[in-house]
């Protein structure tokens, strides 16, 4: 059996969040892990796939910067990882996709 897992980042309008007074250009996003986990069986003809996220942080001013974007998404991504570990998966072979 091979398993694959590849991780993306998601940035998502924080529609309880949105104000709607004016604020001006910047609004509420959240930031989570996106995982695809693929389970071939032992001769690859077949396989599996899941699609799983992390909780996510909400609340995140729009504004906040690509480098705070990125540690957050990092952070989220460990949880992630952890989460599927606890269903004993092996995540050492994972790749980044855009």
């Amino acid at each position: 059996m091979k398993t694959t897992i590849e991780f993306s980042r998601e940035i998502v309008p924080d529609d309880f969040y949105i104000p709607d007074d004016g604020f001006g250009e910047w609004y509420f996003i959240g930031i989570r892990a996106r995982a695809i986990v693929t389970i071939a069986n032992d001769i690859g003809t077949t396989a599996t796939t899941y699609t799983v996220t992390s909780a996510g942080l909400w609340g995140i001013e729009s504004d906040s910067g690509e480098d705070y974007f990125n540690e957050v998404y990092e952070e989220q991504k460990n949880e992630l990882l952890e989460d599927l570990e606890k269903f004993s998966l092996a995540v050492a072979n994972y790749k980044e996709v855009a």
